[in-house]
């Protein structure tokens, strides 16, 4: 229910009382004269048609926003608990004071280079070798052609050449570079999260308006540093990620820009991943280091959602 509903309701509750109030006690077979006394009868009538009928929905009004408390408080708790869980796995992953994430952020930008230094001019996008080197982190270097394809056909992606896995794979193994894959740590970190978001984006709207919904997934976002927010954005390009946004047609349907999950990220992360700009892929989400125009335009972009 929106906020102006909320105040019109009673209003309009009111109005209609006062409007029987005075016809049963100046109008009803009166013609509305204010100079007769006041007909004690017809206010015994109204206290009755009050009584029975609106003290009825009244009790009833009464159950309905009782529920809704309780629905909003049970959404509530969940949603902290679930806080709570993703807060436990970046615990879990996180190794003493080093910011892990930073470092799968390099791991991943390694793998990148190496794969456009290998792959540049057999005809494959600099997202298409992107999806593979994201594969490559994920999985590490036991992953097989086999695999890679079918994940890419599932997402009616472009297809790697089983040669040009192999040749990778190659590569790897006689410059001893060992990638055991990070699939167990981000596996249920990206899962938690996703489930997350999705658990307050789903919610009826007459539990949880937009704004609603916009704080609580506020309330994650701000718990994900710079590098987390900049790990979302490259797993959402990837296969295993497209869910978020890119696999997505309907606005409504695009976590990452209609929760301005990526807010955060700094202007000086465009010189990591320079062929996947984040602001060319999400061009509608506020960064925080951009000015009062795009604030503006961000949030007339945002009307669409109450």
């Amino acid at each position: 229910m929106k906020r102006t509903d909320k105040v019109i309701l009673p209003i309009c509750i009111y109005l209609i009382l006062i409007g029987l109030l005075g016809w049963f006690v100046w109008g009803h077979q009166r013609s509305f004269s204010f100079l007769l006394p006041i007909d004690f009868d017809g206010f015994g009538a109204l206290g009755d048609f009050v009584g029975g009928i609106f003290g009825t929905l009244f009790a009833a009004l009464a159950v309905y926003f009782a529920w809704m408390t309780f629905k909003k408080e049970t959404i509530k708790t969940r949603f902290y608990e679930m806080l709570k869980s993703h807060r436990e796995n970046v615990a879990r992953i996180q190794i003493s004071d080093i910011d892990v994430f930073g470092k799968y952020i390099a791991v991943l930008l390694e793998i990148y280079v190496t794969l456009l230094q290998k792959l540049t001019g057999k005809g494959y996008r600099d997202e298409d070798i992107f999806k593979l080197s994201y594969l490559f982190f994920f999985y590490g270097t036991e992953l097989n052609s086999k695999t890679i394809n079918t994940l890419l056909k599932k997402e009616n992606e472009k297809l790697i050449d089983s040669e040009d896995v192999e040749c990778v794979k190659l590569y790897f193994s006689t410059n001893n570079i060992s990638l055991m894959g990070y699939a167990n740590d981000l596996g249920i970190y990206f899962r938690q999260l996703y489930q997350t978001v999705t658990f307050i984006d789903r919610q009826n709207s007459l539990w949880l308006s937009y704004n609603d919904k916009y704080e609580y997934i506020k309330s994650l976002r701000v718990c994900l540093n710079v590098n987390e927010q900049y790990l979302l954005f490259l797993n959402s390009l990837s296969t295993l990620g497209m869910v978020w946004e890119m696999s997505k047609e309907k606005d409504n349907e695009k976590l990452i820009t209609k929760y301005n999950l990526l807010k955060n990220i700094p202007e000086s992360c465009k010189e990591n991943f320079k062929n996947l700009n984040f602001e060319d892929k999400y061009p509608h989400i506020y960064y925080e280091y951009m000015g009062a125009e795009k604030k503006e335009e961000r949030k007339k972009w945002e009307k669409k959602y109450f």
